[in-house]
């Protein structure tokens, strides 16, 4: 079952994940991604099942098991979504991957981190690709993948030849 909604160039304000940081997704859940609650019509993820304008909205449980990839805008709604992420890991027993800009000084990136069992905190600036806007540079900030499942081990091994993976305190 795939969700679809329609989006124009002009309407989006995320960048695109690249695919060596997905296939680090991939290679840890040993699987396909299960949801992208924000992604473009192009389903760039392969995500089993994706969202492109309300997966803010949308309830993220009637959806297959597997991990749920979120690399949200980074706009005015990163609050929003640090928001939604909480509330939906807290109540689905998916392992969550949520690319964001490595801010820890924000109230968004504390709300995540609240939820995290791992940090990655990646090595180089991530290439990213905006659709809207062809030779387009990235975002000029590093990015950190939040990680909230049960597979620790799996993840730090994943991820350790690219980020600096951290543990939360009070997370063994």
């Amino acid at each position: 079952m795939t969700h679809h909604e329609t989006r124009t160039k002009k309407s989006f304000d995320g960048w695109l994940t690249p695919e060596w940081v997905l296939e680090l997704v991939r290679a840890h859940a040993q699987c396909p991604i299960a949801l992208d609650p924000c992604t473009e019509p192009s389903n760039p993820t392969k995500a089993r099942v994706y969202c492109t304008t309300s997966g803010l909205t949308r309830p993220w449980d009637p959806y297959p098991i597997g991990p749920i990839f979120v690399n949200p805008p980074y706009g005015r709604q990163l609050s929003k979504w640090a928001d939604k992420i909480a509330d939906e890991s807290s109540r689905l027993y998916n392992d969550f991957f949520v690319l964001v800009p490595a801010r820890p000084d924000t109230k968004w990136f504390q709300t995540l981190a609240a939820r995290a069992h791992r940090i990655a905190l990646f090595r180089k600036r991530i290439k990213f690709h905006h659709p809207s806007r062809p030779g387009a540079s990235s975002p000029g900030f590093p990015s950190a993948m939040i990680y909230i499942g049960s597979n620790r081990g799996r993840f730090d091994e994943v991820f350790a030849a690219v980020a600096l993976v951290v543990t939360p305190m009070g997370v063994s």
